[in-house]
């Protein structure tokens, strides 16, 4: 699949701005409904020069699917990552998310941008990701053995005695209502 580029789809996107400010004006004043709407607009440019940027790499495309919304990996591992581009985000800024700036304007502005900064910083980590390592995975076999070590480095310690004596204690009490109350097993079950 050939990724669209925001260069192939302006116009899509001038008509996704002009339908969200429209929609802003409706809770915001005009100046305010401009202003948000070029910050949302700004950050999804930002997510799509990491995609575009990503994707010019024709070895991601080789390794993954991409369908504008999830990378989803060709190899057996089943591995899926989420990074909608611009155009999906701004698709997705419908009424019904933009009507909750009618309720708090503040609060909503912001879980908006914070929502949207979700996907420019999944964006910049998956770009990231393949710069570093050629994956888009998580970890890289190297960081997964360090945590694996590191676990294993602080692994609880056992139950010291009086633990194990007051564990003992609560266990026995436990069975003995159980008994009381005609259960049979640990898990209360007759």
């Amino acid at each position: 699949m050939k990724f669209e580029t925001f260069e192939n789809t302006v116009g899509e996107y001038e008509k996704e701005v002009e339908r969200i400010q429209l929609e802003l004006e409706k809770y915001l004043n005009k100046d305010d409904a401009q202003k948000t709407t070029r910050e949302i607009y700004d950050m999804v440019l930002d997510i799509d020069e990491n995609l575009n940027e990503l994707l010019s790499d024709p070895k991601v495309l080789e390794n993954y699917y991409y369908d504008g919304y999830i990378f989803e990996s060709k190899n057996k591992s089943v591995e899926i990552h989420n990074a909608p581009n611009g155009l999906v985000i701004l698709k997705s800024l419908d009424g019904g998310i933009l009507d909750k700036l009618r309720e708090d304007k503040v609060v909503a502005t912001k879980a908006l941008f914070e929502w949207i900064k979700k996907y420019a910083d999944r964006s910049k980590f998956l770009l990231t990701r393949w710069r570093e390592d050629k994956t888009l995975r998580m970890f890289n076999p190297k960081e997964i053995k360090e945590i694996a070590k590191e676990a294993e480095r602080s692994k609880v310690t056992s139950l010291s005695n009086e633990e194990q004596e007051f564990f003992k204690f609560y266990e026995e009490q436990l069975k003995g209502k159980n008994a009381e109350n005609g259960e049979d097993g640990e898990d209360g079950i007759k």
